[in-house]
């Protein structure tokens, strides 16, 4: 198992994407229950929750130049959005790895283009560009040695930032502004290249999974 995504539901349920076995894998919070697979046709790389029923898909670097919407309840891909559209408008590849669902819109992260926003439909609406707001203007940016190839990334209640830095063996906690940070999580902690991250807000915790060996944990945040 390579988990490259994860999303905890509100229930307390996880969701991971495991890329080499094509698989999205519900977790119960309840220990008696087994895992769930979904096979799906091609490499998951992250997930996003659209409604209680669906996730968006997106596929890193396979060959697949499509998101795919699945159905939880049946394992079921019920749709899939060409992402040649993006390609032909930036004369780019189509690779798509981050992806995020908010007022009925889904926000991808799409390779050498930027943050690419979709209606459900999977119709293009606008794009940001990266580290920046969209006239431009740099917000801020945080350098520190603890920070060593970060991977994950995960936006608290109050804008805080974690971010899983897989090299470093680190989860990191960076203010809101940007000036100032610490570390939460090490590799004591049962981190070996943590990867995949998600902050529930309405249970304050914090979803970790390492990228290769099997291991999640979930942290209360307080």
């Amino acid at each position: 198992m390579v988990v490259t995504g994860c999303v905890m539901l509100t229930n307390g349920d996880m969701l991971i994407a495991d890329h080499w076995d094509r698989n999205i894998v519900l977790i119960s919070n309840e220990s008696d229950k087994h895992a769930k697979y979904s096979k799906i046709p091609n490499f998951p790389y992250d997930l996003t929750m659209m409604d209680s029923d669906h996730i968006a898909i997106t596929h890193g670097e396979s060959s697949t130049y499509a998101l795919t919407v699945l159905k939880l309840s049946t394992g079921v891909v019920e749709k899939e959005i060409p992402t040649k559209q993006f390609a032909e408008k930036y004369s780019t590849i189509q690779h798509c790895f981050g992806i995020s669902y908010w007022d009925n819109k889904l926000y991808v992260m799409v390779e050498k283009v930027g943050i690419v926003v979709l209606d459900t439909s999977g119709k293009a609406l606008d794009t940001i560009s990266i580290d920046t707001e969209k006239v431009g203007q740099e917000i801020w940016v945080y350098q520190d040695k603890s920070i060593v190839e970060p991977c994950g990334l995960a936006v608290a209640s109050n804008l805080d930032v974690f971010i899983s830095c897989s090299k470093s063996n680190n989860v990191i906690l960076i203010r809101c502004d940007g000036k100032d940070s610490k570390i939460v999580l090490q590799k004591g902690d049962n981190l070996v290249k943590p990867k995949a991250i998600h902050f529930n807000r309405e249970r304050r915790e914090l979803l970790v999974c390492n990228e290769s060996n099997q291991h999640a944990a979930v942290y209360k945040v307080v």
